[in-house]
């Protein structure tokens, strides 16, 4: 099974650019452009930016320059991918779709993922024991 957006090459790519985890320097990862909490959690226009903790996406990119983590609003899918292989942890935030491309790549590339979102529920449950394999980090 392939994710959307996600082409075999990638996910072959990822694997082999995956370093062992005794030699990923970089504590998380996240790569987005930011955005308000989806209007099902609460009104955009009353959390814009990073003083909102809910605006999950701004408080991460906030975190940019931090020499402990790989942030970035846009970057170069290379230079992503660099940043999903040297990673322990991948924070993946709510997107626009019900699916996360974000989070298919975490898995390919060895990275740990964090969902920071509670609304989402991983595919696979029935074969993978997501308890053990994801970092479900509550939102409210």
């Amino acid at each position: 099974l392939v994710p959307g957006r996600i082409t075999v090459d990638d996910m072959i790519g990822l694997g082999k650019m995956a370093k062992p985890v005794e030699e990923r320097s970089v504590l998380g990862h996240f790569i987005g452009w930011p955005r308000p909490p989806h209007p099902s959690v609460m009104p955009p226009e009353q959390c814009q930016n990073s003083s909102c903790p809910l605006n999950v996406r701004s408080v991460l990119l906030a975190k940019k320059g931090d020499e402990m983590l790989h942030v970035d609003v846009d970057v170069p899918y290379v230079e992503s991918f660099m940043g999903l292989t040297s990673s322990l942890f991948c924070f993946v935030p709510r997107g626009k779709s019900a699916w996360s491309s974000r989070f298919f790549q975490t898995f390919f590339a060895g990275c740990i993922p964090v969902l920071l979102n509670d609304r989402y529920e991983p595919p696979f449950g029935e074969i993978v024991d997501l308890p053990k394999a994801v970092i479900k980090w509550p939102m409210t």
